[in-house]
């Protein structure tokens, strides 16, 4: 067995020998032929990459050949980037002997002068607008980048290295490898990765490097899949041919036939091994990759649920700090806020009241601290005891207002701890409690009076009684702040409801359309527009950061800006519409994106469609549109039964096809097939964003009895089901083509029927809206 591996391995090495030979023979027959210096440059390149293992100075001689062909094209400021791809090959030919003249002679220097003109070039065709050509241009500065590292580094200077790698090849690699994912060029994408991989591991981040060591592996699996596929292909074709030139030769000479079917046979038996051999060490590689990837998906699924869990405590927190500034401002009582030193940060509009300060004027005269500010010992004592044992304290003092009136005070001084039991922050809530103070020190006068004279007895009760009176009162107002802050919201759910168009509008053109609008508190961050200007029909829906009171001032805000632009400025083109409005809010918002800014802003799925052609515009911000179509289709089967296939087509990186299959084909009948059409959104919101580019406008030919739908994520991200698990969207769409026989009425219902059975007994997450129209 030992010696037949010996003997398949000699023969490999002596196949690959042969089949390099075979390429250069077959170089130097085509140069014969060649006329043009570009043509001639491309082969002395190809034909210097085939030297390299074998003999690296004919490598370099050739390699300096094809770079001195170029010279007719110039410098790097006279590039033509039609001419592109030639300039490529220049830069390509100029870091590849820079490469050799490092690999193979140690000449850093010249390597680095070299490396330094290819990345020139490769600089200036980054600016290329075909994505092709910018994606190479890319991955050749990232790889010039860190070829001069390692010469720099082989000379001894490796800051200078390290500067260049983490500087320049990361940042190129990172955007040839975006680009290469767009266009779908794995090759361009494999490069990108294995130069992260590289780069990554120089500067000592080996986690990041085996990530993209990773994904290194798995594209370079997909590449030799595709080229082992293709040679199986080349193989069989050739392979045919020989057959029937065998077949012919049978026919002359019967000897022959035989000696050429053995040696085939022979030829086939060397290839199934070698194939073996190859197909076995891509198992065992597969298999470490799929180890490590199963270690990886393990870490980060724990990962995940911390992340998790830490979001769902952050929202509870959140929760309650909303309720917290609702009473804090709203409270006549002061509330201040200091850091763990008593260093005072905030106070609301009751201490403005209290005291007749701002809290800026409070600090210039009686200091920022909150033990400072007070020159009574004994609460100075009190806010060291609340410090120290981190427990709620309670004092009493008398005050001296801005102008000169005294209160007294009762102080509620509470700590606020971290996660860690550490002191956060001090927390004091101060009450005015003169009329309580006074009416004690009435009380207590009275009962001296009491002792001194019995009779006055009737007249001090009296006097306690009329205090009591005064605390119901008291009690009455605090009451009838509760019930305005609650007709507060209530007033702002009557002026968002005004706000909101009236579906009608859009009904008496499009009589099958639906609303369903299901805000999760009183009001909403979800909002739904539409306008006719000329023959179009305008039509949107919105979900603004947050939901409730923040929420539903940002849909007015939303709404307000959509009339201007679209109403007033004649505007029909969704993504200009779209990049209008972002405009706006980010000016409204005062967004300026820097780095802990609050980005708030919405998503939007906006259509215009022209009532009489029917042509149909779409842009979206994060929100997609789905297009409902029903075709006949020829079929068998004895089940006219429609079962929804899960696997949906992507026809590119905008449209997503899902569509309805019969289940049987026993016999022939013409049925509707019925199909879901996903419009993808630009993944960026309306508001200020890390990155931000022109909205795509899509144009889409549309027919009657087309169902359009367009919609917020509250109804896909909504907990529920047996395992409290999210809606998805792959869930929403199968419910959209269940559905789609039916009247959209009865859509609106049967949608919210579902909502509520998979929401159950969980709270509502999100405000929901869902838009359909019938064509």
């Amino acid at each position: 067995m030992k010696k037949i591996l010996i003997l398949l391995i000699c023969s490999l090495i002596v196949q690959v020998a042969f089949s390099q030979k075979k390429k250069l023979d077959s170089l130097w027959r085509v140069m014969k032929n060649v006329k043009t210096n570009i043509e001639k440059t491309r082969l002395y390149y190809d034909i210097s990459r085939q030297y390299e293992n074998a003999d690296p100075d004919s490598a370099l001689f050739f390699c300096n050949k094809s770079v001195l062909l170029l010279q007719f094209l110039g410098g790097v400021t006279t590039i033509d980037q039609k001419d592109a791809s030639t300039w490529l090959l220049r830069a390509n030919a100029l870091q590849y002997s820079g490469l050799l003249n490092r690999k193979y002679k140690g000449q850093c220097d010249t390597a680095i002068v070299l490396f330094n003109e290819a990345l020139k070039i490769f600089l200036e065709l980054s600016k290329n607008p075909d994505n092709k050509i910018l994606s190479k241009a890319l991955n050749g500065a990232a790889n010039c980048y860190n070829s001069i590292a390692n010469a720099m580094q082989a000379q001894g200077k490796f800051p200078e290295a390290l500067i260049y790698y983490h500087n320049n090849a990361l940042g190129y690699a990172k955007k040839s490898l975006q680009i290469a994912r767009d266009i779908g060029a794995l090759p361009d994408e494999n490069t990108s990765y294995q130069h992260l991989k590289e780069a990554y591991a120089k500067l000592g981040d080996y986690k990041k490097a085996l990530e993209y060591y990773n994904l290194y592996t798995i594209t370079k699996d997909s590449l030799l899949n595709n080229e082992k596929n293709r040679q199986l292909t080349e193989m069989e074709a050739k392979y045919q041919s020989e057959k029937k030139q065998q077949q012919i030769k049978i026919r002359d000479v019967e000897i022959t036939r035989q000696k050429t079917q053995k040696y085939a046979f022979i030829a086939g038996l060397i290839f199934v091994l070698a194939l073996a051999i190859v197909a076995l060490r891509a198992y065992i590689q597969k298999g470490k990759t799929n180890r490590l990837l199963h270690e990886k998906n393990t870490e980060i699924s724990q990962q995940k649920e911390e992340i998790q869990t830490q979001a769902e405590q952050l929202e509870r927190t959140n929760k309650e700090l909303e309720k917290f500034s609702i009473v804090a401002n709203e409270s006549d009582n002061s509330v201040v806020i200091a850091d763990k030193d008593g260093e005072l940060e905030w106070a609301n509009m009751g201490f403005i009241k209290l005291f007749g300060y701002t809290l800026e004027m409070f600090k210039e005269k009686h200091g920022s601290n909150l033990a400072g500010s007070n020159t009574n010992p004994q609460i100075k004592e009190m806010i060291r005891l609340c410090k120290e044992k981190k427990q709620s304290v309670i004092y009493i003092n008398q005050a001296t207002m801005r102008l000169g009136k005294k209160k007294w005070v009762q102080t509620t001084l509470t700590p606020i701890l971290d996660e860690t039991e550490r002191l956060k922050n001090l927390v004091a809530i101060e009450s005015d409690i003169t009329k309580i103070k006074e009416t004690e020190e009435k009380i207590e006068a009275e009962k001296k009076k009491i002792q001194e004279k019995n009779k006055k007895l009737w007249e001090i009760s009296l006097l306690i009684h009329k205090e009591r009176e005064k605390t119901q009162e008291l009690l009455k107002i605090v009451e009838e702040k509760n019930n305005d802050i609650s007709d507060s919201i209530h007033y702002a759910l009557r002026i968002q409801q005004a706000i909101l168009p009236d579906l009608n509008f859009v009904r008496k053109i499009f009589p099958e359309t639906f609303i369903l609008y299901k805000p999760k508190d009183v009001v909403s961050g979800d909002f739904y527009w539409w306008a006719e200007v000329e023959n179009k029909l305008a039509i949107t829906v919105g979900d603004c950061t947050g939901h409730g009171v923040p929420g539903a001032f940002m849909s007015m805000l939303g709404i307000s800006f959509l009339r201007e632009i679209v109403q007033k400025e004649f505007i029909t083109d969704p993504s200009v519409i779209l990049r209008k409005l972002r405009k706006e809010i980010i000016n409204a918002l005062k967004q300026k994106g820097v780095e802990g800014e609050q980005q708030d802003g919405m998503d939007m799925a906006f259509i215009a469609l022209d009532t009489e052609t029917l042509e149909l515009q779409y842009a979206g911000a994060n929100n997609p549109l789905y297009i409902v179509t029903s075709h006949s289709s020829i079929v068998t089967g004895k089940n006219k039964q429609f079962e929804t296939n899960d696997q949906c087509l992507m026809t590119n990186d905008l449209l997503e096809i899902c569509h309805t299959e019969l289940a049987s084909h026993e016999s022939t009948e013409l049925v509707e097939v019925v199909e879901l059409v996903e419009v993808k959104a630009d993944k960026m919101p309306i508001g200020i964003y890390q990155e931000m580019y022109p909205f795509k406008n899509n144009i889409i030919k549309v027919n009657k009895g087309d169902r359009l739908y367009i919609f917020s994520d509250g109804f896909s991200d909504q907990f529920g089901g047996e395992n409290r698990r999210k809606f998805l969207p792959k869930r929403f769409k199968e419910s959209l083509l269940q559905i789609a026989h039916l009247p959209m009425s009865e859509q609106r219902e049967t949608l919210n029927n579902i909502f509520e059975n998979w929401k159950g007994s969980n709270e509502q997450i999100d405000d929901v809206t869902v838009l359909g129209i019938k064509i």
